[in-house]
């Protein structure tokens, strides 16, 4: 009685998980470069087709600096 009381809580806290949409926030990614190279053309590229996948947007963050 307890292993089945066990399992039908298990399954309903595992359905309230999976019903949550993630990630509920648009997904960044980082650039070691500068804007406006080809690092950020080729992350836009892999970004759309990420977002076209997935379902999720995602956002370019670019900060250059320390040696990349």
């Amino acid at each position: 009685m307890i292993k089945l009381a066990t399992l039908l809580c298990s399954v309903l806290v595992s359905s309230v998980v999976l019903a949550q949409a993630y990630p509920n926030k648009p997904i960044r990614m980082v650039s070691p470069w500068p804007p406006g190279g080809p690092a950020e053309a080729l992350g836009r590229v892999v970004t759309a087709k990420m977002t076209e996948v997935l379902g999720q947007p995602f956002v370019i963050e670019a900060k250059p600096g320390a040696n990349g």
